[in-house]
């Protein structure tokens, strides 16, 4: 069941999915469909921070777009094994 609060932040990470040069991890994650999807990418070096300090962390729309592209290609990030 959705709530009107979980809508409301959908839709506020895609119009920032739409905006932004850099994402945060849960954008980065919301952009490519799934958490586990990302973690696989930057566990497999496919995904590297482009900002990383104090609290901020940033990954390059770029280098998401790439990484998707390999998955297209048929590319599988490696798989981590779940805790």
């Amino acid at each position: 069941m959705k709530t009107a609060g979980s809508k409301q932040i959908r839709d506020k990470l895609v119009f920032l999915a739409d905006a932004k040069l850099g994402y945060r991890p849960e954008e980065a994650a919301f952009v490519l469909g799934s958490v586990q999807l990302f973690d696989e990418m930057v566990a497999g070096g496919w995904l590297k921070p482009v900002v990383n300090r104090h609290r901020l962390l940033l990954f390059d729309r770029g280098d998401i777009s790439r990484a998707w592209t390999r998955i297209l290609n048929g590319e599988e990030p490696p798989r981590r094994e779940r805790k």
